[in-house]
């Protein structure tokens, strides 16, 4: 029937003298004389079995020391193609399994602004220009970035030809950001001594005296720095921001002693406003810092103040804006709101009464459609005029929208003081207006509510003076109405 196909085994075999020895075994059956016979051959294998078992350990040490170290270890194609990643890689870029990355482009986990600069380092590599280490920046999986550094070998073939690339990295993000606040403290140092325009000053935490003050605090207050360092740390700043400021020095001093980690490396900002030689004022904003010197061991505050009135001016400005109609000036319903709030307290608290006014100019509408908006609200700023002028230095007249008008009279004694102010309003608002050459004539109708007698808050007060006003429309105009509970109880003021 033939002969079978060879069969081999891998045996050990126990030589004579005790030794284990590996051998090839080959055997076949063959029909001879009639009869099936086993024919074999052994091949003594225990040298290349012993080096098969030498490279298997060497491989799981390597992987062992791949896989324990704190670096991650990749090996990349020469096409930029990640052939394979360690644990450390896996976990550094940000993946859970290795089959995420291998496969995958490097490029697809550095950031693109690196890219160009990724590709010039193993270009330069190949080229033996080149050995490392390398800063790039990586981005992980879930999109965020860190700062790694790369060292890289060639991977080469039996015969010397590149055939790819073995990197090590590990995450610098910890090393960078230190760096980057030593650069931070060196540019804010070389601030401190070249920006001479602002003040530069170091005051000593327990005596509260200027140990140091630069030359341009002449320009900022008018004092040289001998003068000012003849004087306590208060003499520096009004009265007002000198407890202020007293209280901080000591609060972060003690804090200073607590975490001395703290030295020169936490800023503080304050705006402190300082008295002027000639008798003014100026507002500064102060960046401090903590910092023990260690000649004495005492605890210094390093300074610089710098001259910030134009921008508390526009601040100011901008506060005002929000607070006043921006055509006549006037407070505007936000603040008004806020004073008669502040009144009705005072009221309550000294037991006098508040009045509150509507006021409505008449035949405005006519105004503004026959001569235009431009008319009108020049209109509106002089009327505005006339009624700051009719007012007391302690009353309010606030505008909250169109020709709509509401003043505030606090600390009244009776409601006749009231309807004489109107009085004063209603003439006032008669006499004719000149606008751009022409005679303009208007008039006015006031609604008037006496507190508490018209209204226990606000709300209701705002409401019945609202509603006297809609009386006075009634009535034609031209005239003041007071608000009484009793719905017949008005009193008419011409």
């Amino acid at each position: 029937r033939g002969e079978d196909v060879p069969t081999r085994y891998e045996l050990k075999l126990l030589t004579k003298s005790g030794e284990v020895r590996w051998v090839d075994f080959t055997a076949r059956t063959v029909l001879f004389d009639g009869e099936f016979c086993t024919v074999g051959s052994a091949f003594d294998i225990t040298g290349r079995k012993k080096t098969e078992e030498e490279l298997k350990d060497s491989e799981r040490l390597w992987r062992t020391m791949v896989e324990t170290s704190p670096d991650g270890i990749a090996t990349i194609s020469l096409e930029g193609v990640v052939a394979s990643v360690s644990k450390r890689c896996v976990e550094m870029w940000g993946y859970t399994d290795p089959d995420d990355l291998v496969g995958r482009h490097m490029l697809e986990f550095v950031d693109p602004a690196w890219h160009d600069k990724t590709m010039y380092y193993l270009g330069e590599m190949l080229k033996g220009n080149y050995t490392g280490p390398a800063e790039y920046l990586m981005v992980r999986g879930d999109g965020s970035t860190f700062y790694a550094e790369a060292n890289a070998e060639i991977l080469r073939d039996n015969s010397g030809n590149p055939t790819g690339f073995f990197v090590a990295e590990r995450d610098i993000t910890d090393r960078k950001q230190a760096e980057e606040a030593l650069r931070e403290s060196e540019a804010k140092y070389r601030f401190l001594t070249e920006s001479m325009k602002d003040v530069i000053w170091t005051l000593d935490v327990e005596t509260l005296r200027f140990l140091y003050v630069s030359p341009s605090v002449e320009q900022l207050r008018g004092y040289t720095p001998e003068e000012v360092m003849a004087e306590a740390m208060d003499a520096a700043m009004t009265p007002e921001s000198a407890s202020f400021i007293r209280r901080l020095v000591d609060e972060r001093a003690k804090q200073f002693k607590k975490d001395e980690t703290l030295n020169n490396t936490r800023f503080y900002t304050e705006e402190v406003e300082q008295p002027c030689k000639d008798g003014t004022t100026v507002w500064t904003e102060v960046v401090t810092t903590y910092w023990r010197n260690p000649r004495n061991g005492r605890i210094e505050l390093h300074g610089v103040t710098r001259d910030i009135s134009e921008r508390k001016e526009v601040e100011a400005k901008i506060a005002h804006m929000a607070q006043h109609d921006p055509l006549t000036g006037l407070p505007n319903r936000a603040l008004f709101a806020d004073r008669l709030e502040r009144a009705l307290a005072a009221s309550k608290r000294n037991g006098n009464r508040t009045a509150l006014m509507f006021l409505d100019l008449d035949k405005f509408k006519p105004v503004n459609d026959t001569y235009g908006h431009a008319v009108g609200d020049v209109l509106l700023q002089q009327a505005a005029e006339r009624m700051k002028a009719a007012l007391r230095a302690s009353d309010t007249v606030g505008r909250i929208g169109g020709d709509e008008f509401v003043v505030l009279l606090p600390a009244v004694d009776r409601a006749e003081v009231a309807l004489l102010v109107a009085e004063k309003l209603l003439t006032t608002l008669r006499e004719p207006f000149s606008i751009e050459g022409r005679s303009v004539d208007v008039s006015c109708s006031i609604g008037i509510a006496i507190h508490p007698e018209d209204g226990r808050d606000e709300i209701e007060l705002s409401k019945n003076a609202d509603a006297a006003m809609y009386w006075a429309k009634k009535d034609g105009g031209d005239c003041a109405r007071l608000f009484r509970t009793a719905s017949d109880a008005s009193v008419a003021a011409r």
